[in-house]
């Protein structure tokens, strides 16, 4: 059986309604600044849930969309 990529899970979840994406925080005194710090947002089928870790706009925060994107997959579609 082959193995399901990162961008394969992605997809699956975008087109069933399920994103992963970064908001500045806070919002009111980010505006302005060219990389505010970000919470995780987890949007499925219009409920969102605000992850509670601030992140710097770097390599960890995109890792931790990707391992949440993967979670997501894993509970909904294995």
């Amino acid at each position: 059986m082959k193995k399901t990529t990162i961008q394969e899970m992605i997809s699956k979840c975008i087109n069933n309604n399920i994103k992963v994406y970064p908001v500045p925080f806070p919002l009111e005194s980010s505006k302005g600044l060219k990389k505010p710090n970000c919470k995780i947002h987890i949007n499925i089928r219009g409920v969102v849930k605000v992850l509670e870790d601030v992140h710097k706009q770097d390599s960890k925060l995109y890792n931790k969309i990707e391992e949440t994107y993967k979670e997501l997959y894993n509970d909904n579609f294995n």
